[in-house]
């Protein structure tokens, strides 16, 4: 049967990755990873399910001949090998967010998180041992990273195969053929295609966001704690180091070292609104959305270090001693002093300001 069914070889090739990257963190895993889910998806693995199922009925050349005789078997296996498949491709998904997510926790400093990201894609039995409560957050987080704020361009087309309809989406119209032979192979026919509209997170990809919350939450079960010091941990490992990253990195230095894969570079001010809930964390860590939106602005405006900005707009509206401040954001005291005198200069009418818009 193996023989007569290509596609499943990736499957098992896979799962004996899965069990080596269980053994830890390893770099060069990554594209060990990237080329499987490459081929995966050359077998089109992301097909819709039921295209999936389609195309390994044909893959076995039922048509010609059959191991089985009893057609609900026939059904049955093929359903599993098609769920082992889509399976598969999503435990692949989840193990490279895991190793690109591993980087962005050595470079902030929480190497000790490292070992808790789902290395073999496998975020379920960690979220299973996490207890009732562990879910309920990792449902929370993942919701708020999740919710669709900003409305991105999307292509829906109408694929005939075998006989049937499928329909699938694409942010890039440029790779759609591609998408449609990587998931159909040669007889997907596009019949239609409609232009319309996606609302993004501000974390666009799903594996990312599953990764990332899982881990936190995976982090955090480790202690004991009440219901209400995990919801205020897993806040603050969730916003802070993103609240942070807006605040102290200009837009290029954001596209070019982004902080977590697919991590909006210019957030929508309803992007930002999920800052609010920082609040939860410290009660006088209020408007955080609004500071951000600020230091937004006048990094196009004001030729000087955007980290500088940043310091200088939250002493602006944080209500926090200047050494409180340096220990936060892990800068010198001498910094959120000309953050502070910069800010406050251009925000104000006079020669300063007029000084500093000259410095461009």
């Amino acid at each position: 049967m193996n023989e007569q069914l290509p596609s499943i070889a990736l499957v098992y090739e896979a799962h004996e990755l899965f069990n080596q990257l269980k053994q830890g963190y390893k770099e060069e895993n990554l594209e060990r990873l990237k080329e499987i889910k490459e081929k995966m998806l050359s077998y089109g693995f992301n097909a819709p399910f039921k295209a999936i199922l389609k195309r390994t009925y044909f893959e076995n050349n039922l048509e010609k001949e059959s191991e089985y005789t009893d057609i609900k078997k026939q059904i049955k296996y093929f359903r599993e090998v098609a769920l082992l498949k889509k399976g598969a491709l999503k435990r692949v998904y989840i193990a490279i967010a895991a190793h690109m997510l591993a980087k962005s926790f050595l470079k902030m400093g929480y190497g000790d998180v490292i070992e808790y990201l789902p290395f073999d894609g496998n975020y379920i039995d960690s979220l299973y041992n996490s207890g009732i409560q562990g879910i309920k957050e990792y449902k929370k987080l993942n919701d708020l990273v999740s919710e669709r704020k900003e409305s991105l361009p999307v292509y829906k087309a109408e694929v005939l195969f075998k006989g049937e309809k499928y329909y699938i989406k694409i942010k890039n119209r440029d790779r759609l053929e591609e998408k449609v032979a990587n998931e159909f192979g040669p007889e997907g026919k596009i019949m239609d295609i409609k232009v319309g509209k996606k609302d993004e997170g501000i974390i666009r990809s799903k594996s990312v966001r599953t990764t990332l919350t899982s881990t936190i939450i995976n982090y955090l079960s480790k202690n004991k704690s009440t219901k209400e010091e995990l919801e205020m941990n897993a806040m603050a490992l969730l916003l802070s180091p993103i609240f942070k990253f807006y605040l102290m990195s200009s837009l290029q230095e954001r596209k070019n070292n982004n902080l977590y894969p697919s991590l909006a570079n210019e957030p929508s001010e309803e992007h930002i609104e999920i800052f609010k809930n920082m609040e939860k964390v410290d009660n006088e860590l209020k408007n955080l959305d609004k500071i951000i939106s600020e230091k937004i602005k006048l990094e196009k405006e004001m030729n000087v270090p955007s980290k500088l900005i940043g310091l200088g707009v939250f002493s602006k509206y944080i209500n926090k001693e200047k050494e409180w401040i340096s220990k936060y954001f892990g800068v010198s005291v001498e910094d959120v002093e000309k953050g502070i005198g910069y800010v406050n200069t251009y925000t104000s009418s006079g020669r300063g300001r007029e000084f500093l818009e000259n410095l461009k």
